[in-house]
């Protein structure tokens, strides 16, 4: 299913909409229009369209507009309008069925959807009284030829913004990274209490960043390295520990195991602060002999709570008492050794293929980890998290049950808060295209949609200008179906990226607004100059104010001079609104706006003050000998630099 036009009448809101009774056509090589005095829809052909400017089977549309025109609602709408048309499950939390659209789709050929309140359907057009809030219906233009496209089509939605939302549907057909979905669903399946939702998602997000390396990083992936400038290489990695004791209320787990846990957690308190106090005096141990016992420690914990907690990979019918080993004995070994021997008589996890991974869990514990004292982890490069992620994957697999609980948490090492948002915009897709490959009603999906709502917030100029291409070029690589994107954002530098026809423009005075010339490779600076962007000039408003202050009290100064003088020259304008700055002295008035003049970076302004200030007040020339001074200082400076 292709969605080729939408145009949205009525959201039954209290407040304006700027996207409502517009022609948004997501297919600019075929233009529809809706006739707002015969209710009909017309068609055109645009023959300077080129289909392929994104790439093969690659389209890209910009909703484009300040804050508070609608661009989130919109795409959370275009999330809720795809899976509807393809008869899959939605998230009606924005209560969507209310709003009265009309969409056209390319699936079994044109047809055209009617979106409306439950009141307004009847029977005569196919409302079936269960609740269908759109009627499909076929259409057809003349010279209007589209080939059918009858493939499952679904939608990924992206938002880097925290809103604090709460989806109302847990297990929608489409998929959501956006931060308030993660964190609604990653709290809701928190088994660790222990753990804030906020430091939760942190951790998780970087596992995600450092998954989208692990896949970029691949050889035949090489071209969409483009976080190479600010990789880190070096990554803390710890160990949480539970406080849960398992010592009451049992559900599942067999007393005697209780009895070892026991056994075992005092056993490690002892052991584990004798070690560390021997290490950090420099009397014996090693790094890796430390974190190979706090890792056998949470390992240990976490089947403890995988056997008593029960996930839902296989559930048991029975309610019976659950025995990790067989007869485990206590040898006298160090606690890592003890633990070690727990884990080779495993009855419920295959102790094969575990001991098997914690070999090389322990090898890279023994010879890649530095301990930070400070901060009570280790110190490892990238190359090793990625490959302790990997071990943690399998060995959470052997587990007979599903468990979200970390073995590893990591942390870059001196990574800005811009750079991770970078990162987020490709690692979360990349994430979220993982889920789709085991989506039950989705994988199979030929097409998708990427809903990204204003991913360069927080983004550098320059990573601005970049990030669509790389994302692009990321895409390509990552799937091979059709894509869509549909991003919203306030940047002009989106604009340059896009075809005219690609831009869907939205104001707050909800008029409708259209570029005239071709935005695609425009100057940035021409397209801020579009009303659209600005409408009052590219100075900063506080600096505006303080320049108006200065050309005012010039503009007095002029008029004083012009009267005394009686030459009959034009007064000027006197704006009686903007504030007039009082002094101490005459002198400390001059060195204010002289100052504020030489402050100026934008040359036309700042010469046409500079003269008005020499004409009018400087009868001296005192800002001539100022400049004079000012340019010896200069020379003499370049002098020593000549000649150190």
């Amino acid at each position: 299913m292709e969605l080729l036009y939408l145009r949205i009448f009525d959201t039954n809101t209290n407040y304006p909409l700027s996207f409502t009774n517009r022609d948004i056509n997501f297919k600019p090589e075929h233009k529809f229009y809706y006739d707002d005095k015969t209710g009909e829809i017309t068609y055109s052909k645009n023959e300077n369209y080129n289909e392929s400017l994104y790439g093969n089977n690659t389209r890209v549309t910009g909703l484009i507009g300040g804050n508070g025109v609608g661009k989130s609602t919109l795409l959370k709408f275009l999330q809720y309008l795809i899976t509807k048309l393809e008869g899959l499950e939605s998230n009606n939390f924005y209560l969507f069925n209310n709003w009265e659209w009309q969409a056209i789709i390319n699936k079994e050929g044109l047809q055209i959807a009617y979106g409306k309140t439950y009141d307004e359907l009847d029977y005569e057009h196919g409302y079936d009284g269960k609740g269908t809030d759109f009627i499909l219906e076929p259409i057809s233009f003349e010279n209007c030829i589209i080939v059918s496209n009858n493939s499952l089509s679904s939608s990924l939605m992206y938002s880097p913004h925290l809103d604090l939302e709460e989806p109302s549907n847990d297990t929608p057909d489409f998929i959501d990274v956006s931060s308030d979905f993660i964190i609604y669903h990653e709290s809701r399946e928190k088994e660790d209490n222990n753990i804030s939702q906020i430091v939760d998602f942190r951790q998780n997000e970087i596992k995600r960043q450092i998954a989208f390396m692990q896949f970029a990083d691949l050889e035949q992936n090489e071209h969409i390295q483009f976080y190479n400038d600010f990789k880190r290489d070096r990554i803390s990695v710890s160990f949480k520990q539970f406080v849960k004791k398992f010592n009451s209320d049992l559900r599942y787990i067999d007393f005697d195991d209780v009895t070892i846990y026991k056994e075992m957690d005092d056993k490690f308190l002892s052991y584990s602060s004798d070690l560390n106090y021997k290490l950090r005096r420099k009397k014996s141990g090693t790094d890796g002999e430390l974190a190979r016992l706090w890792f056998y420690k949470r390992l240990f914990e976490v089947i403890y709570y995988n056997a008593e907690y029960r996930g839902e990979k296989e559930i048991d019918t029975n309610n019976y008492r659950l025995k990790l080993t067989n007869d485990f004995k206590f040898k006298d070994h160090d606690v890592s050794e003890i633990l070690r021997d727990f884990f080779t008589e495993q009855i419920v996890i295959n102790a094969t293929r575990l001991v098997y991974l914690l070999d090389k869990i322990d090898f890279i514990l023994n010879s890649e980890l530095d301990y930070e004292e400070n901060d009570k982890s280790f110190i490892c490069s990238l190359d090793v998290a990625k490959t302790l992620i990997l071990l943690e994957n399998e060995l959470l697999s052997l587990l007979p049950y599903d468990s979200k609980l970390p073995l590893f948490t990591f942390d870059w090492q001196g990574m800005s808060t811009g750079e991770k948002a970078y990162l987020n915009l490709f690692s979360r897709i990349h994430y979220g295209l993982n889920i789709l490959d085991n989506h039950q009603k989705i994988k199979d999906s030929k097409q998708i949609y990427f809903l990204i709502d204003e991913p360069s917030t927080g983004f550098h100029p320059q990573w601005q200008k970049e990030y669509l291409d790389k994302l692009l070029s990321f895409l390509e690589i990552r799937f091979e179906g059709k894509k869509h994107l549909i991003i919203s954002s306030h940047s002009p530098f989106l604009v340059s990226d896009l075809q005219k026809e690609d831009v869907v423009a939205l104001s707050t005075n909800n008029q409708s607004h259209a570029f005239t010339d071709n935005t695609f490779g425009a100057n940035i600076h021409e397209l801020l100059a579009d009303s659209f962007f600005l409408n009052d000039g590219f100075i900063g408003d506080f600096a505006k104010n303080k320049i108006a202050i200065t050309l005012n009290w010039l503009k007095i100064k002029a008029n004083e001079i012009n009267k005394t003088k009686k030459n009959n020259k034009t007064e000027f304008n006197i704006d009686t609104e903007i504030e007039i700055l009082k002094f101490d002295s005459k002198e400390e008035e001059l060195n204010y706006h002289r100052q504020i003049i030489d402050l100026i970076g934008e040359p036309l302004v700042k010469n046409k003050l500079k003269t008005m200030f020499i004409e009018f007040v400087d009868k001296d020339t005192e800002y001539l000998k100022y400049e004079l001074e000012k340019a010896k200082a200069k020379v003499l400076e370049l002098e020593k630099r000549i000649n150190p």
